[in-house]
């Protein structure tokens, strides 16, 4: 019976997160982003095993609301971004170091848009870095 629901949930988690991810790339509609936002958040808060197949795609797909122009829509993506970071064990530097290079560059680019969206964002990525990155962006500082 466990079994049965647990293949359930999962099912739902990845129904959800699908179309989380769908809303974040494709959706012109702020409310759907906010809530796939919110969606994708609370799921890695609850540290399901299966979300790290997804980690690649949410990465991905934060992009753009990290520069939104919508503040709100930025600071729901920061939180959802930090949230996903979370999920990437510290002790796995082979899994961990590509994605903090990954963020780093998008960090970089967000600077280089020369909005004030662009350099919101950059400064919402440097802040996640710094809370998840562990001694990530300490050779970044000269920079």
């Amino acid at each position: 019976m466990i079994e049965k629901r647990w293949a359930s949930v999962m099912s739902s988690v990845e129904t959800e997160v699908n179309r989380s991810l769908e809303w974040l790339g494709s959706e012109r509609n702020e409310v759907r982003r906010m809530t796939a936002l919110r969606i994708i958040e609370v799921l890695c808060n609850s540290d399901l095993v299966s979300l790290h197949l997804y980690i690649s795609k949410i990465f991905t797909e934060l992009r753009n609301p990290l520069r939104n122009q919508r503040h709100e829509t930025r600071m729901a993506a920061a939180c959802t971004l930090g949230a996903c970071m979370e999920l990437i064990p510290m002790s796995e530097r082979n899994v961990r170091n590509p994605w903090l290079n990954f963020l780093y560059e998008e960090l970089q680019r967000n600077f280089q848009m020369a909005s004030v969206e662009g350099y919101h964002g950059a400064l919402l990525i440097s802040q996640e870095l710094l809370q998840h990155g562990g001694m990530y962006m300490q050779s970044h500082f000269g920079q």
